[in-house]
């Protein structure tokens, strides 16, 4: 079970290049008791409930303020002062009455724990033995929208089926009442307010043009099938028909004979190869050499070329590269 240790390691993916310089995370400093994990609890706290004077007598590093409420939060919930498992959390979401979730650098940036469901919730980010708060998920995950009862994020709301939000609003808190079918999408809305929430534009989002979920799929009457206007215009859809996988059109499978699309090619790649000691009996890399598609070449070199050559392939200058290791 993952361990904070409440101090900064070499890391290994380059985080502090690409999550922790995001405004999206707020950053606990390290201690020597290791009390990262319940500084973090109480700094994600204060945010929650815009406590502004908790938050800047917690934020003044002069001030042992942080410190001080984490050891108190560590004799009240009965947890033993020193690095937080799993385990010692569950003991402050029953103390706190707060779900806590925990999103870890090991787990690839998805959730490694989450507690019970509560009335509020906290989100923790576990990386290198020490854990930080995360303020906003979207920003995070650099994604449109987020959902926190499946923890997924995407890009559009209507790309998402939540079985927990309404499949006509996608609201989590829309309530049955008299139902209204909408003249525009012919869905049947839950009650009026399933129908005027359907029916609202989206925030303004610069580049882009405000519309509705009603502006952007529609019902048909005579298969029931919900269906994308990006997708398939409501005067191009036929019943029975189906969205390719190779061509994406909406297609009778029957009469429809689709070859594989051609892909362009890609001139964003890296390959990277690795040289390493192993007289401890344990492989440690002491060289790397990294070459872009172009030919050009990168060689990092001593017993810091891993860290040096994760700094540089997680850069935020390689984003939307692939990177492909010898073998």
């Amino acid at each position: 079970m993952p361990q904070a240790k409440g101090v900064w390691g070499l890391g290994s993916c380059g985080i502090s290049n690409l999550q922790l310089s995001k405004r999206s995370i707020l950053h606990i400093e390290p201690d020597e008791l290791g009390l990262c994990c319940a500084k973090a609890i109480l700094y994600a706290l204060a945010h929650l409930e815009n406590d502004r004077i908790s938050i800047n007598a917690m934020r003044d590093k002069r001030r042992l303020t942080l410190l001080n409420r984490a050891k108190t939060l560590h004799n009240d919930a009965e947890v033993p002062l020193g690095p937080c498992t799993y385990k010692e959390i569950k003991m402050f979401v029953d103390w706190l009455n707060v779900q806590i979730v925990v999103i870890s650098s090991e787990s690839l940036n998805k959730v490694a724990y989450k507690g019970e469901n509560r009335s509020r919730r906290i989100n923790l980010y576990l990386h290198n033995d020490h854990y930080d708060v995360i303020k906003s998920l979207k920003g995070f995950y650099a994604a449109d929208y987020y959902c926190e009862s499946c923890d997924k994020q995407y890009g559009r709301i209507e790309d998402h089926r939540c079985p927990n939000a309404c499949h006509v609003c996608l609201r989590m808190d829309c309530m049955p009442g008299e139902m209204k079918r909408c003249s525009e999408c012919d869905r049947l809305c839950q009650s009026e307010e399933c129908f005027l929430s359907q029916r609202s534009l989206s925030k303004a989002t610069p580049g882009r043009r405000k519309v509705s979920l009603c502006d952007k799929m529609y019902q048909c009457r005579r298969c029931c099938k919900v269906i994308l206007r990006r997708y398939c215009p409501e005067e191009s859809h036929q019943c029975g028909a189906t969205k390719c996988p190779s061509c994406k059109y909406y297609v009778l499978a029957t009469d429809h004979y689709c070859f594989l699309q051609t892909v362009a090619p890609k001139d964003r790649l890296i390959f990277f190869d690795f040289q390493t000691d192993q007289s401890s009996g344990i492989h440690v890399v002491n060289f790397a050499v990294a070459q872009y598609y172009s030919g050009e070449e990168f060689v990092f070199k001593g017993y810091n070329s891993f860290q040096n050559f994760c700094s540089w392939l997680f850069s935020p200058v390689h984003k939307n590269f692939t990177a492909i290791a010898h073998n």
